[in-house]
Order: C-alpha cells, then structure tokens, then sequence
C-alpha cells in the first residue's frame, strides 16, 4: 500500500540532492504527491 509513496519519495529525493538549494520539506510533499500519483495510476 505504501510502496508507491516510497518509490516517490526515493525517485523525488534522488532528484532533489542533485539541487542543492533546494527544501528538503518540499522534496517530501513532492515525493508523497508523487506516490500517490503512481498508486492511482495502478502502480504498487
């Protein structure tokens, strides 16, 4: 059930450390946004 927020936060997160000024904070709405995203699309 969770293994798409998971997924989303880690593809967010490996994104987010390439920027280094960016919020970690955002980085966290962005990843859970995104796995919620993947889970109604029908991922894990």
């Amino acid at each position: 059930m969770f293994t798409g927020i998971i997924q989303g936060m880690a593809k967010v997160l490996s994104i987010e450390e390439k920027k280094p000024f960016s919020h970690p904070r955002h980085s966290v709405a962005r990843g859970y946004a995104g796995g919620a995203r993947t889970r109604e699309l029908g991922g894990e």
